[in-house]
């Protein structure tokens, strides 16, 4: 396609025009006179042939389109309007025509320094890398867009997809590691419990059996009580524990008040008294922590079986005297294993466990020495009285903490006979 002289001549008159205003603009704008350098005629051409670039309409068979422009192609078609115009009548030709074979194709068009270096080529978007590694630097370049925006989508997904995995693996983690903190929590009560169950009825007299076995029978004997104060938890098999027959509260204390113990008895390197002022050390401690948490007013918690969030203070202090309860239990039980520890040693011990056998029907014998009942309760009744006289001093104005202890200690040295019994049975 060529243009007349006429329209050629208003061509170039309005190129001309259009320099001439840009130029008055620019001395209006910054007071000097200059002209535009080639470099800046050149990049104003640019953006006018991409103006009418864009105006020419693409066939519905063009998905995607791509115009590669050489730097010799621009200059040409700037000193040469006639070029310039031929070369857009060739893209209108082609952008608007079916191309064929395939109804969705991909189109890189090459512009060179002579229309004889124009063509174009195409492929299937089905298979159009080739487009795409011709189209990297295009002066033009149009796509679809459907398969960016399905690649956005997908990305889209798989990064919600993946952040909710990760969520739910996190609250997961977090589900099964509290539900195994509690399940150890339970199940080193409930052994503890166990324990002192066996320990407390195993000499109830005349009622309850001290369970022995003789290995291979020949007569070596395989204790279930042992002589330490805090048990290993080497039970497996858990009843369950249901809201009904679990203080949470007390449990809390509980299992506070023995972790601090099970710091300071160690070893089997102590005694009955060791232990009783190990357990009013504990309790002063809880008995004071508790106090500043409710400060502010109620403490928050987090139980699992009753669902409970906070605590007043007088549920918290009924909870830590649940809890002192079941550490004096765990004295009377450790009080029974010392007491089985010392009669195994005394050769006619045998007769108390053998006592239902037909050897020894008919036989008697005082069993008191075995059984000392009375120095366990003895022992629980200091520490009830020590409990008490503590409470008391706590809310006079002289208290200083440590007073638990002093006080045990004083009404130990009151009862001559407990020490008595006590230095007997771990001599």
């Amino acid at each position: 396609m060529s243009i007349s002289g006429a329209g050629l001549k208003f061509y170039q008159n309005n190129v001309a025009t259009t320099k001439s205003t840009k130029s008055v603009k620019s001395t209006e704008e910054t007071g000097s006179t200059r002209e535009l350098s080639e470099a800046e005629e050149m990049a104003i051409f640019k953006k006018e042939f991409y103006a009418e670039i864009d105006k020419i309409p693409r066939d519905r068979t063009i998905a995607n389109v791509a115009i590669n422009i050489s730097e010799e192609a621009f200059k040409n078609m700037k000193d040469d309007p006639e070029y310039r115009e031929k070369i857009l009548s060739l893209l209108r030709r082609d952008l608007t025509s079916s191309v064929a074979p395939a109804p969705d194709c991909s189109l890189v068009i090459t512009v060179g320094a002579t229309s004889k270096d124009y063509r174009g080529d195409s492929w299937s978007v089905y298979n159009d890398s080739e487009f795409y590694a011709r189209s990297q630097n295009s002066f033009y370049k149009k796509t679809s867009g459907q398969k960016a925006k399905q690649k956005d989508l997908l990305e889209e997904y798989l990064e919600k997809r993946a952040q909710t995995k990760k969520q739910q693996h996190k609250m997961w983690n977090e589900k099964i590691a509290n539900q195994e903190q509690e399940r150890d929590r339970l199940l080193q009560s409930w052994n503890n419990e166990r324990l002192l169950a066996k320990a407390s009825n195993a000499y109830d007299a005349g009622t309850r059996e001290i369970y022995v076995t003789f290995d291979h029978n020949v007569g070596t004997l395989s204790q279930l009580l042992t002589g330490k104060f805090e048990p290993d938890s080497d039970y497996t098999n858990v009843r369950e524990l249901t809201i009904q027959n679990t203080n949470e509260v007390a449990w809390e204390h509980y299992m506070a008040m023995r972790s601090v113990s099970s710091q300071t008895l160690k070893d089997g390197n102590y005694n009955v008294e060791d232990v009783m002022k190990s357990i009013m050390d504990t309790y002063e401690t809880r008995y004071n922590e508790i106090v500043k948490e409710h400060e502010n007013g109620d403490r928050e918690v987090s139980y699992g079986l009753t669902g409970k969030t906070s605590l007043t203070l007088d549920e918290d202090l009924a909870g830590l005297d649940e809890a002192f309860k079941m550490r004096l239990a765990n004295l009377e039980g450790y009080i029974t294993c010392q007491q089985t520890n010392k009669a195994f040693e005394n050769p006619d011990s045998s007769w108390y466990f053998h006592r239902n056998s037909s050897k020894n029907e008919g036989k008697t014998q005082d069993k008191s020495q075995f059984l000392d009942t009375e120095y366990r309760e003895s022992a629980v009744s200091i520490m009830e009285q020590t409990k008490e006289k503590f409470l008391a001093a706590f809310q006079s104005s002289g208290y200083k903490k440590g007073a638990a202890i002093s006080i045990l200690s004083d009404i130990m040295n009151e009862n001559t006979s407990f020490a008595a019994n006590t230095q007997k049975l771990f001599s």
